[in-house]
Order: structure tokens, then C-alpha cells, then sequence
């Protein structure tokens, strides 16, 4: 069976071949079995990180600040991207292509008037940044959360997530509740 398909190189049979239905149905399974491994192993591949704060962190009322992930805050790291020595705030993907980030700033029990997350991509702000303007002023953990696409070079790009919230009490921490702490999730989408 000398024919190929042109985008998966499948096998078929031409014209000239005498009729063999078995090696076709063989050889269209072991292809696809093939192509469908491939596929999976590439899926698994995809550079991924998640980020969980363990540490609360003081913020300035009005000032915006990179959320710093230190010890024990990596639930992933497929590629390596992140560091908690070295630059905690930043997430450096070595993989060029589109990212998208999803972020979540948490804020512990205070009377809040705004928050505002999103990323910085190599020290600047990368829209949209996302503000929660609560209807009430409330004294209770607040959280406020972004999704932002980013194109990194895969050298020396990287992204930090920011947070930001205005109250009258300040400084205040961030917040590292279950269920209630700031997260950073970086997922390979594209090439560039």
C-alpha cells in the first residue's frame, strides 16, 4: 500500500493495489492508535504552573504590589518556570508562546472599598486589570479575580501578578485561609 494521506501519513490503498480490506483496517487502526499517542503525550506536555500563597503578605492601601509566592506555595510547575528563592513574584515561562494567566487576589477581614488584580508583564501593567467595587464597604475576606492572555519570548519575558486595595486601615495582609488566599495559574495556549 504505497499511498499516504498528506497531514498524518495514513496508509490507503490505490488504485493499482489488489483489494485487501484486513491490512486496511490494520493498518487505518495503527495509524490513528498512532496519531491519537502522540496527541495525549503532547497534551500532558503543556507548560503549566499554579501558585498558591502560604504566606501572608502586607499591602499599602492605594499601592499596588507583585504578590510574592515563597516556600511550599507550588502546586505545579511542569517547566520550571517559577522560583520560590529567586524572584518569588515572577513566573519566567522558557517556552515561547501565548499564555493565559488567572489570577486571584485575596484580601483578609477589613472594611475594603476597591480591589484591582491582574498581571505586570516584565515590570508593566498588562491589561485588563480587573476592580471589585464592593456595593457595601464590608469587614469580611474579599477576593477579586482576573484572566489575562500574555505572549512571552520563552526567555526573557516575565509575569508577575499585582494586587491592589483601598481602605481606610492600612497596611493590611493578604489573606491565606482555606479557601480564601491569592492564586496564580500560567497555562501554555499557542505559539507565538
Amino acid at each position: 500500500m504505497p499511498g499516504t494521506t498528506t497531514n498524518y501519513a495514513f496508509r490507503y490503498q490505490t488504485p493499482s493495489d489488489p483489494p485487501d480490506g484486513a491490512a486496511l483496517s490494520q493498518n487505518l487502526a495503527e495509524d490513528v492508535d498512532t496519531v491519537l499517542l502522540a496527541e495525549l503525550t503532547e497534551a500532558a506536555s503543556v507548560p503549566f504552573v499554579r501558585l498558591v500563597a502560604q504566606a501572608v503578605q502586607s499591602m499599602t492601601s492605594g499601592v499596588a504590589a507583585a504578590i510574592t509566592y515563597g516556600a511550599s506555595s507550588e502546586e505545579a510547575d511542569t517547566h520550571n518556570f517559577h522560583s520560590t528563592t529567586t524572584n518569588p513574584t515572577r513566573v519566567t515561562p522558557n517556552v515561547p508562546g501565548w499564555y493565559e494567566c488567572v489570577v486571584t487576589f485575596s484580601m483578609g477581614s477589613a472594611a475594603i472599598s476597591q480591589m484591582l488584580t491582574g498581571v505586570k508583564k516584565n515590570g508593566t501593567n498588562h491589561n485588563p486589570l480587573v476592580v471589585l467595587r464592593p456595593d457595601v464597604v464590608a469587614a469580611a475576606a474579599s477576593n477579586v479575580q482576573a484572566v489575562v492572555s500574555v505572549s512571552c519570548n520563552g526567555s526573557t519575558d516575565y509575569i508577575e501578578h499585582i494586587g491592589q486595595y483601598n481602605s481606610v486601615t492600612t497596611p493590611l495582609n493578604t489573606s491565606i485561609s482555606a479557601g480564601v488566599a491569592c492564586t496564580f495559574e500560567v497555562t501554555w495556549k499557542r505559539p507565538l
